[in-house]
């Protein structure tokens, strides 16, 4: 990892780099505010303890002074943790001027260099070194050796709901499981994350369960099948004109014919009557008037 970025903060002018080895009370020191480092292994830590106590304290830890004789840890609360477990009242410790944003820094970038924090320790600490440093993804992206999306992926797990950042900082959960459930509202996630841990799933199990949390709800839509039978249309209005034009124009052609046979000295009646849309009635009544010649001759016939 570049140095470079790092080391831009100030120390203090009465202190050369190297600070000064002194011994120190434990008791008067402090662990680092900015320790990204939330969770210590007590196995790791006994570990450390008795090849301290075998071999002695191969290097001193780093701290400032923060105020008259109190000290806060900049490097090695590893160390320090296993001084304290060993029930010891001192330890060797070198004194450096960094004021607060140095000291920070420092413990900052010596716990991502042991590359061994948890995804949401080191998303904790990039976004410590942003705060402190007034810098952006990019910049930070560059002098940590890599790309600006791996630094976003991490701050975005910091999104997460504290339980769930609590589950991954403690390995119960991946940081794959974490990305998965960044697609979720608050109350969903809660709920997934009791599935994952009820059924122990997997990535893949827990992206396919998210992904049915995301499914719209199914629309329930009618649709006509082929074999259907088709509704019984209205009959078009156009239909219903073309049977009362032909009415009409059988009721004048037999009006036509019945002055024609008037003409010919035979009395017609007609009476015309509308029984429904469909019918029309006509009653015809014809009447003959006899003349006196054929009387006569009808008479004559007679005698």
């Amino acid at each position: 990892m570049p140095n470079n970025f790092f080391n831009f903060f100030k120390a203090d002018e009465s202190q050369n780099d190297e600070g000064r080895l002194v011994i120190l009370n434990v008791e008067d020191i402090i662990p680092n505010r900015y320790q990204p480092r939330k969770v210590f292994q007590e196995d790791k830590i006994k570990e450390l303890a008795q090849s301290i106590d075998k071999n002695g304290l191969l290097q001193p830890i780093v701290v400032r002074e923060y105020e008259p004789h109190k000290y806060e840890i900049v490097a090695g609360e590893r160390r320090f943790r296993a001084v304290q477990w060993l029930q010891r009242k001192t330890i060797q410790a070198i004194v450096r001027g960094f004021d607060n944003t140095a000291s920070a820094i420092q413990a900052l970038n010596e716990n991502l260099q042991r590359e061994n924090l948890s995804s949401i320790e080191e998303a904790k600490a990039y976004k410590d070194l942003l705060d402190l440093t007034n810098g952006t993804q990019e910049s930070l992206a560059h002098q940590l050796g890599k790309s600006q999306s791996a630094v976003a992926n991490k701050l975005r797990l910091l999104k997460l709901d504290e339980k769930i950042q609590t589950a991954i900082a403690d390995g119960k959960l991946s940081e794959r499981h974490g990305r998965e459930m960044l697609r979720l509202e608050h109350d969903d996630q809660m709920e997934v994350l009791q599935k994952i841990t009820e059924e122990n799933l997997n990535v893949t199990q827990t992206k396919k369960l998210i992904d049915k949390y995301l499914k719209p709800p199914k629309e329930i839509v009618k649709k006509k099948t082929a074999k259907s039978k088709p509704k019984k249309q209205a009959k078009p209005r156009a239909n219903i004109l073309t049977k009362m034009d032909s009415l009409t124009l059988a009721t004048q052609t037999l009006k036509k014919s019945l002055n024609a046979i008037e003409k010919s000295g035979i009395a017609v009646t007609q009476e015309l009557k509308q029984i429904d849309q469909d019918n029309v009635e006509m009653v015809i009544r014809l009447k003959k008037e006899i003349s006196e010649s054929e009387i006569k001759e009808d008479n004559g016939d007679n005698n």
